[in-house]
């Protein structure tokens, strides 16, 4: 698990054709469920995507009312579904992704390693069903008695995602405990089994 707080809101976000679209400098709040991007990571052009194993909670996204973007159990980048190889395109020589923000061609921190290749999202855990607007809704015990906690809406339900390690440091927030996630897109485990690909497993 990933703990990330965002300064600004970006003004440029990358597309799944390899250019750049605009965004509102500050964004509406948007609702529980509503997409979301992580600028913290996907703003970095060093930044190889999430992993299917892992769950990134990011506190404080201008692009949620709750302030939460949560990334469940996700592989890849949410602005790159179908990844990028070795030589810095996407599948049959398309364009390569583009980071979050500032637009620019994804490539590894190491120079020697440049571009950076970026895997395709998983075709049955697409940002759609796994990257979005949430809230925490209980402690990691279940219980709501020691703080705020949100309700969950209709067509979401609280569910225990990450599990306490203890008192956090001073200053950090307790991010462990239930989150409302969309029900139906609970992690069962394991490998992801069908990559997206424009011409076999179009994701959107």
């Amino acid at each position: 698990m990933a703990d990330a707080s965002p300064g600004t809101a970006a003004l440029m976000s990358s597309s799944s054709e390899g250019g750049c679209v605009a965004l509102p400098a500050e964004p509406a709040p948007a609702p529980l469920g509503a997409p979301c991007v992580s600028y913290v990571h996907e703003g970095q052009a060093s930044f190889g995507g999430s992993l299917e194993s892992e769950v990134t909670i990011e506190t404080g996204n201008p692009q949620c009312g709750t302030n939460v973007c949560l990334y469940n159990h996700f592989r890849g980048r949410v602005t790159c579904p179908y990844g990028q190889d070795a030589t810095g395109h996407g599948p049959g020589g398309s364009p390569g992704c583009l980071s979050a923000g500032s637009c620019e061609p994804l490539r590894s921190s190491d120079p020697a390693q440049s571009p950076l290749v970026v895997p395709p999202q998983c075709a049955d855990r697409t940002a759609a069903a796994a990257v979005y607007c949430s809230c925490r809704c209980a402690n990691a015990s279940g219980g709501t008695s020691d703080g705020t906690y949100c309700a969950c809406p209709s067509g979401m339900t609280c569910t225990q995602l990450i599990p306490s390690s203890g008192t956090p440091p001073a200053g950090k927030p307790d991010n462990s405990g239930a989150y409302c996630l969309k029900i139906g897109t609970e992690w069962g485990g394991g490998a992801c089994s069908v990559s997206c690909d424009p011409r076999s497993a179009p994701c959107p």
